[in-house]
């Protein structure tokens, strides 16, 4: 467990790659897929549902565990107190 949670606090939030116009391109890593903003090109930057399982897989696990409506208020509401945790550690 302890690999994951290491995995997850590593894992980079933004990919960037080179479209073929040479416009560099930042995506999200949760994002499927990334547009170019010159020429508008979409590639398909990971999988989705597919066989094998990354660590965007586990996060995606856990986006849907948390649901909709009050169910994904409540989610939000942790994650506000570990930002609110985090803040008064850095201070």
């Amino acid at each position: 467990m302890t690999d994951i949670i290491e995995e997850i606090k590593q894992l980079p939030r933004y990919n960037e790659r080179v479209c073929e116009c040479g416009e560099k391109v930042k995506t999200h890593v949760l994002q499927v897929h990334s547009v170019c903003p010159r020429c508008g090109r979409e590639d398909k930057q990971r999988a989705f549902g597919g066989i094998g399982t990354e660590i965007h897989d586990v996060i995606d696990t856990v986006l849907e565990w948390a649901g909709t409506g009050e169910d994904l208020e409540q989610v939000l509401k942790r994650h506000a107190q570990i930002h609110e945790h985090l803040d008064l550690l850095e201070k």
